[in-house]
């Protein structure tokens, strides 16, 4: 054997049984911080006789852009922005960060073919477009919704279950709300409920309530002299003024508390002794909660990511990457892991039988099932 073509050699394979089992053990494990991350994704796990009830980051682009580019030709302005730049496949989230972004050096003139106006236009539009789709009801077939809030609700435990939501749609707090669990987003009060910092940061609420923490905003925020607060008419034809999508911005300081509130939840959850947290629907595509995952897990070297991913690992390039250097990131795709930073595809264990796909929404929802099930 020639031993200096070793790096040439297969990658030793992970065992999938393995990896279950540790996953199962954290996620039954009573006395560790746990958290699950759910991305966008999740809400496509819902198929109805149209398609996703909710579609992912890209679908929901598209959609929107069928819905604004009759109405409002900024739209088309703006895109051209972004082919001019050499960017391609730039989705809602791109078109709004550059949307704020430009409104903070445009003053009286115009930039990139747009004035304050025709930018502040665009801006609603585009809110508005995407909180008319994703105002949706929850079906009686909750699918992984209904899975977590059992699961949130079937333990006692030392800490709070934690779950941070990049989706805007209100189906968690459904499910959340039809398995009779409770819970605190940061706001409080009933008739028009209002952000309280003082509460998310002193976090002395009991532990058999969940925490709910919105990080891109939600189409039941809406912002009144300067405060954001919730409200409870989040029909289509109440959706104007939606505060949805981070903005980052330093030109409207409070529509930006709201998003650094959420940030710090996230930070300070990856803090804690044992942290556990679970992303599920999440492409690893947001850079900035990217960057959060990574320094907690940095910083807190007992702390674990487990990142359930829906497609094969090949899809996630940036995932991988993130992987091998942060070794307690272990990344599960459908044929393949990064575990202690290191890339190998699947081997079944005595188990055998097909494997199942724990980056579906609906199958994690089954492995919830399962450890909320009454022992026989």
């Amino acid at each position: 054997m020639d031993w200096c073509h070793n790096s040439a050699m297969p990658a030793a394979p992970h065992v999938h049984d393995d990896a279950v089992r540790i996953l199962d053990s954290t996620l039954r494990d009573n006395s560790r911080p746990i958290a699950l991350l759910v991305g966008a994704g999740a809400g496509c796990s819902i198929l109805t006789p149209d398609g996703p009830l909710i579609p992912a980051i890209a679908g929901l682009t598209d959609l929107v852009r069928s819905t604004v580019t009759p109405r409002n030709g900024s739209l088309s302005i703006l895109e051209a922005s972004f082919v001019a730049d050499g960017k391609s496949g730039a989705t809602i989230e791109d078109w709004l960060s550059r949307v704020r972004t430009l409104l903070t050096i445009v003053g009286s003139s115009d930039v990139r073919g747009l004035d304050a106006a025709a930018l502040e236009g665009l801006e609603k539009s585009i809110v508005e477009a995407v909180a008319q789709i994703v105002a949706k009801d929850l079906p009686d077939e909750q699918g992984g919704y209904g899975e977590v809030a059992r699961w949130a609700a079937g333990f006692d435990r030392s800490h709070p279950v934690e779950i941070f939501t990049l989706s805007y749609d209100l189906l968690m707090e459904q499910a959340l709300e039809r398995a009779q669990v409770a819970y605190f987003d940061g706001f409080l009060g009933s008739f028009q409920p209002f952000l309280d910092l003082r509460t998310m940061e002193e976090d002395t609420l009991p532990t058999r309530w969940a925490r709910l923490w919105k990080m891109h905003g939600s189409i039941n925020w809406k912002m009144k002299d300067g405060q954001a607060f919730r409200t409870a008419d989040w029909s289509s034809a109440n959706i104007e003024g939606a505060l949805i999508h981070p903005s980052h911005m330093k030109y409207d300081q409070s529509r930006r508390m709201p998003y650094l509130a959420m940030q710090d939840r996230l930070r300070a959850f990856m803090k804690q002794p044992g942290a556990a947290i679970i992303t599920i629907g999440y492409s690893f595509g947001d850079q900035h909660i990217n960057e959060l995952i990574e320094e907690g897990l940095r910083v807190n070297q007992a702390a674990v990511c487990f990142g359930l991913l829906f497609d094969k690992l090949a899809n996630f390039r940036e995932a991988t990457e993130f992987a091998t250097r942060s070794t307690n990131l272990r990344l599960q795709a459908p044929d393949a892991a990064v575990i202690g930073g290191r890339e190998g595809a699947w081997e079944r264990g005595p188990a055998g039988g097909a494997l199942p796909n724990l980056g579906d929404f609906n199958e994690f929802g089954r492995l919830l099932a399962r450890l909320t099930a009454p022992r026989s």
